[in-house]
């Protein structure tokens, strides 16, 4: 089945190119690749293919590798723009579904690290102190999925990052300077983390509101004909 769909893509078949971007998108049949899932729904859709469009839009919307807003607002503006009251309405609860999952993680995310905080606060005995720290809790529990995503992107930069240091104390003092590197890359990383993560933990509750209020803008695009 997975071969028929590449042959049919290659062959430049638009229906293929989009099934085959799912496959990628998905990892069913393939390994998943996002670079590839993109290459392909970008071929479908520059044929007109509307669903290609739509899931080009979810790509460049969610995903953080290649996350553009206005980019994914052109291709769902020109998903809009040519789908169908059938497609429309198929657009439109995909939107609903990742609109109320992320809303749910939000009220979850505030609830769970209010509670939390509120409880440790407890303790003091001042209900203004547990009060402050509930909200606190709340406030960052709101943000709690953009604040994962970028723990996620910093932690796997940071091998990368230590291996750097490492090289360049081998290139300069040998082993000793390697194992310096070593010592050095480790500790800065987790430096520059705490503090990094500390203004993450800041900033996230207000990139989860925006991407909240950009669903709800994007979502009228798919109102039925």
């Amino acid at each position: 089945m997975i071969d028929e769909i590449i042959q049919n893509a290659e062959c430049g078949n638009a229906e293929a190119q989009f099934l085959l971007g799912m496959r990628y998108d998905k990892g069913e049949g393939v390994a998943p690749d996002c670079s590839k899932a993109i290459e392909w729904y970008t071929k479908a859709a520059e044929q007109g293919y509307v669903k290609a469009k739509f899931f080009l839009g979810v790509c460049y919307l969610g995903n953080l590798a290649v996350q553009d807003y206005n980019v994914a607002v052109k291709w769902f503006t020109e998903a809009a723009k040519q789908g169908t009251h059938q497609d429309l309405e198929f657009f439109q609860g995909t939107f609903k579904r990742g609109f109320n999952k992320l809303l749910r993680n939000m009220i979850i995310g505030a609830v769970i690290y209010g509670v939390i905080l509120g409880a440790i606060a407890w303790g003091s005995g001042n209900v203004v102190s547990v009060l402050i720290a509930g909200l606190i809790g709340a406030l960052f529990g709101l943000g709690i999925d953009p604040f994962l995503r970028a723990l996620l992107r910093y932690l796997f930069s940071m091998p990368k990052t230590i291996l750097n240091e490492v090289k360049r104390g081998i290139d300069k003092e040998g082993a000793w300077g390697g194992l310096r590197g070593l010592a050095e890359g480790i500790g800065g990383t987790i430096i520059i983390g705490f503090f990094k993560m500390s203004w993450e933990s800041i900033k996230s509750p207000i990139i989860a509101i925006r991407d909240l209020l950009r669903a709800l803008e994007l979502r009228k695009l798919f109102s039925k004909k």
